[in-house]
């Protein structure tokens, strides 16, 4: 709140967007979890800043998983500036939002390997020219295995997301 020793958290609150820096208002459980942890520690006086809300659903629908990050098509305003990046096989389906060289949006439907990645990339605003590079690196490929699941959002050597 703007008053200084008064916090709230969760549903009642607005917060900013952390990728966009707008306001918003995000009712889902993971933002209300960050927002009390930082409410309590401003309580208990160990001063801590709310970095703003990043909108996570994950879920399990037919005994597929599914997980949607970040923000929707819509709410990045259409197609202004806007990559998506899609890749659909029988059983997996995967969507990646790119805006102004940014990753601002990911879904995906039947595998979430690598989606924590893309997250923290997100998180950390990392540039999509950067991860590209990183992820055509053939020496970073070979200490960090863990990049091979990103395979399925950034197409390899493509420069997609430049």
């Amino acid at each position: 709140t703007s008053c200084p020793d008064i916090f709230a958290c969760g549903d009642c609150i607005e917060t900013v967007d952390l990728l966009t820096g707008r306001p918003t208002l995000c009712m889902l459980w993971p933002c209300a979890k960050a927002q009390a942890e930082a409410a309590a520690r401003n309580c208990l006086g160990d001063k801590t800043v709310y970095p703003g809300a990043l909108k996570l659903i994950s879920e399990e629908v037919f005994g597929r998983p599914c997980i949607a990050a970040g923000l929707l098509e819509e709410e990045l305003g259409g197609g202004e500036g806007l990559d998506i990046i899609e890749k659909e096989t029988e059983n997996t389906c995967h969507r990646l939002l790119i805006q102004n060289g940014r990753i601002m949006g990911v879904q995906a439907v039947g595998s979430v390997e690598g989606i924590g990645t893309l997250i923290s990339f997100m998180k950390n605003k990392i540039p999509a020219p950067e991860i590209s590079r990183m992820f055509n690196s053939p020496m970073l490929r070979e200490k960090m295995p863990w990049m091979l699941a990103l395979n399925d959002y950034l197409p390899m050597g493509t420069g997609e997301g430049n």
